[in-house]
């Protein structure tokens, strides 16, 4: 009997622990090497059925290993962006820099990463 308790708090254990994990879907790459995902279980989109913000999670990963993980927001009325934080780690997962102090919005430039994203979390809807 403690056996098959100890397997039911292993498999709820689990179970709450996979619900926390982050999903990342790449969205692109970069002509340096630098991959690009974003966490399909963060994206929110605001206001009222009009949808004219986005807030996700999102993953930078360099070719050096090292790696940033991001809290973007986008507007699709200005095309514009902005990071609410931002946390570089390096290739082993140590935290190197970390920040909770948004930015300003920022126009989205043509071809950057930014924009791929863009296309991705409002390709059906017309900007500006």
């Amino acid at each position: 009997m403690k056996r098959i308790f100890t397997l039911i708090i292993f498999v709820a254990m689990l179970t709450i622990g996979g619900f926390a994990e982050a999903h990342w879907m790449e969205f692109t790459e970069a002509v340096d090497g630098t991959k690009a995902y974003w966490d399909v279980g963060t994206l929110t989109y605001c206001c009222a059925g009009t949808q004219n913000s986005a807030s996700l999670w999102t993953k930078y990963e360099l070719p050096s290993g090292d790696y940033w993980i991001d809290h973007e927001e986008l507007l699709r009325s200005t095309k514009q962006q902005k990071l609410v934080s931002a946390h570089h780690y390096n290739s082993k997962g140590v935290v190197i820099y970390s920040w909770n102090t948004p930015t300003a919005w920022t126009d989205i430039v043509p071809g950057s990463l930014g924009d791929r994203l863009f296309q991705i979390l409002f390709s059906e809807q017309k900007t500006y």
